[in-house]
């Protein structure tokens, strides 16, 4: 596992999902900031948080071993 931290980003997703984009990251990747000053939350909500008060990282995972339709469980088992 690759853990990148910065000090503050955008969004740790936004900036993932760019390095996925241009294959510059692969699974176990994770981008970890002290601050988030435009974070996304689920649905479009934004996601606001004190510097380094909360966990405000984003980690990339390839669950083969799960099917597509049974992947958003990740999410809830994570969000617990």
């Amino acid at each position: 596992m690759h853990i990148y931290r910065l000090n503050e980003v955008d969004s740790t997703n936004r900036y993932l999902l760019n390095l996925l984009a241009s294959d510059a990251c692969e699974e176990g990747f994770c981008v970890w900031a002290d601050y988030q000053n435009a974070g996304r939350g689920q649905t479009g909500n934004s996601w606001e948080s004190a510097v380094g008060q909360n966990l405000t990282f984003s980690l990339v995972l390839f669950p083969s071993f799960l099917k597509i339709t049974e992947q958003f469980r990740l999410s809830q088992i994570v969000s617990v």
